[in-house]
């Protein structure tokens, strides 16, 4: 790894990922992804660090019910501009080479279909589902 390099802890299934009893490292070009789809996945005020990341899935006290993705009537302008800046805030990302969304009413559930330019290549086109 560069020292340059985004680094971050590997995922499988979206759980960390271990060898040996120790945490599995990602660098490059799949810790851009993995960073990526966690913010797209972070609910805006839940990280206690920083309550001001994440994405407005749903009202909180930091997120009134009209800004909420998940709760008012579906805007896809507004899901796609909330994960469009979610993705551009990742650490490498240099631009957004696509972003589908289509939204399930009945489950609820979003899926989003995305690659982007990356400081490392491009990524390929990944497809991530979003469910309460």
């Amino acid at each position: 790894m560069l020292e340059t390099d985004p680094v971050t802890i590997a995922l499988v299934d979206g759980d960390w990922s271990f060898s040996n009893g120790l945490v599995l490292l990602a660098a490059g070009l799949d810790a851009v992804v993995i960073g990526a789809e966690t913010r797209m996945r972070l609910v805006y005020g839940e990280w206690i660090l920083n309550r001001r990341v994440g994405v407005r899935w749903f009202a909180n006290d930091l997120v009134p019910p009209v800004s909420a993705i998940l709760g008012e009537r579906y805007n896809e302008v507004r899901l796609r501009s909330e994960l469009r800046g979610a993705i551009l805030r990742t650490p490498s990302i240099v631009e957004i080479l696509r972003l589908q969304t289509v939204f399930d009413v009945a489950t609820r559930t979003a899926t989003v279909t995305w690659s982007a330019r990356s400081e490392f290549g491009d990524t390929d086109l990944n497809v991530l589902e979003i469910a309460p």
